[in-house]
């Protein structure tokens, strides 16, 4: 069975070393640091906090064939769980996946999601088990670590880098109401894929399907191709406004790769 990965690409909101919070229901706060803070050396004297989750190099990997996440390093003051949010209007939402830690320094944490589940964004955050031990009890006991001065939880925003394995399409005939089918799309989430021409002025779209998340078969797109034949390219975007919908390349971006390229496939689609 294949294996395919998707990167995602860290963008660091805060990670301000503090204690667990008191509050079950927490307040979330987004707050933007250009830089990271250094890493404390492990202590164990009064009022050091070691709550701490780090991603080292580009991002995290998620398997999409197995759905597992890796996650460099995690300190905890205590017994915890690495919890991973799906987005939910811009901010955290439901928890997808999670994971026990140990007291301590726990490196390569592994939280296993549903690839179904998975949105264009992150939030992987750290909770203290307070409640039932092993038992991970969300919205009661076990509340969020990585606390603000303000007594609010700051989690991280992980932004998704797509593999062109996410596309797979083949020259074709154009097929009937001139239509080309493309065979295999995964999306971490719900998606648009547009079809381009990228020879033409301005690399316009020229037709496009709604994906929902996760595997797409067979997907068939109404296309208006120049002469006999021509150069198309699949691309897959992030469904972000109205859903069902391509709303434009600002509105629906793009996915890329981790080298920075758009994720988009070339095929050739002809009439004869």
């Amino acid at each position: 069975m294949k294996t395919y990965r998707l990167i995602i690409s860290i963008t660091i909101l805060a990670l301000l070393v503090a204690a667990c919070g008191q509050s079950a229901t927490p307040e979330y706060h987004d707050t933007h640091l250009t830089e990271q803070p250094p890493t404390p050396a492990p202590q164990s004297g009064a009022g050091q906090s070691l709550n701490r989750i780090d991603v080292d190099g580009l991002g995290l990997t998620v398997d999409q064939a197995t759905g597992k996440v890796v996650v460099d390093r995690v300190l905890s003051d205590g017994p915890g769980w690495l919890a991973l949010h799906a987005e939910e209007g811009g901010a955290p939402g439901p928890v997808i996946g999670y994971t026990p830690v140990n007291e301590g320094e726990n490196p390569n944490v592994t939280v296993t999601v549903n690839p179904a589940d998975l949105t264009w964004k992150l939030y992987p955050m750290l909770y203290a088990d307070e409640g039932t031990s092993g038992q991970f009890e969300l919205g009661g006991a076990d509340v969020p670590c990585l606390i603000d001065a303000q007594g609010r939880p700051i989690f991280l925003l992980e932004r998704m880098y797509g593999d062109l394995s996410w596309v797979e399409v083949q020259d074709q005939k154009l097929g009937e109401g001139n239509t080309v089918v493309i065979s295999r799309v995964f999306s971490p989430g719900p998606g648009i894929l547009v079809v381009h021409a990228p020879d033409r002025p301005g690399r316009p779209g020229i037709g496009w399907a709604a994906l929902q998340a996760g595997e797409n078969r067979n997907v068939v797109v109404q296309v208006e191709i120049e002469g006999d034949s021509e150069r198309l390219g699949a691309m897959l975007h992030a469904d972000n406004s109205t859903l069902g919908k391509y709303d434009g390349f600002q509105t629906d971006p793009p996915a890329s790769t981790l080298a920075g390229a758009l994720l988009v496939v070339r095929f050739q689609a002809s009439t004869k």
